[in-house]
């Protein structure tokens, strides 16, 4: 569990900021964390996805052949109320939108998306880097929905965990709960390991030395 969430304490280093505004200057924050407000929330009605084919090559020396892959880049915008137009702080992932072709969904391409957490009010903001595939997908939103992205934007990694102070109280309340309770059983496993070393030693001294035959 500790590698998986090697990132998240990284980020968490770099510093956080709490109570973070859609509506506040992405300048001025120089955490790799963001606890937004309570209201804040990602708008999926204004959310984008993009297609990013890769071209790679399979070397095989009798049929030799390029092979195409195909990922998603997902992009919403982080606000506080739906006329929000300026915007500030962007939520992005990887591969969990797609792009449906289908003219039975009264659009020519339909956005549909499965990101986690981006259901959910007042999340935390993981800073990622602005990669090419994120870039497409928020020119698309902003096209689409006529927004604009500010100068300086930060791209998060929307989630719905606990910030590192809420972690930190949450540590030191379960500690504090299971201290009452840790403090019998260290006393019980010390009376067991002097029991057992006392039986031990009187062992050694009263063993008999085993009969042989000569």
């Amino acid at each position: 569990a500790g590698v998986h969430f090697k990132p998240y304490w990284e980020l968490a280093k770099k510093g956080e900021m709490t109570d973070v505004s859609p509506l506040s200057n992405p300048n001025l924050v120089k955490a790799g964390m963001m606890s937004f407000t309570k209201s804040s929330y990602v708008d999926l009605d204004r959310a984008a996805a993009v297609q990013i084919k890769h071209h790679t090559k399979e070397y095989d020396t009798i049929n030799p052949k390029a092979v195409t892959t195909i990922s998603f880049r997902c992009a919403a915008p982080v606000v506080s109320s739906p006329k929000q137009t300026n915007i500030s702080y962007w939520a992005v992932a990887e591969n969990c939108c797609s792009i449906d072709d289908d003219a039975s969904l009264g659009s020519s391409s339909a956005h549909r998306f499965w990101c986690s957490g981006w259901q959910q009010k007042g999340g935390v903001g993981l800073a990622v880097a602005p990669s090419p595939g994120y870039k497409k997908a928020i020119n698309e939103s902003s096209t689409e929905f006529h927004l604009t992205s500010v100068n300086g934007a930060i791209y998060t990694q929307w989630s719905h965990g606990v910030s590192s102070q809420q972690a930190s109280r949450l540590r030191i309340g379960i500690i504090s709960l299971l201290l009452p309770l840790a403090f019998p059983l260290l006393v019980v496993v010390e009376v067991f390991v002097v029991g057992h070393c006392a039986t031990v030693c009187c062992d050694e001294h009263t063993q008999l030395t085993p009969y042989r035959n000569i």
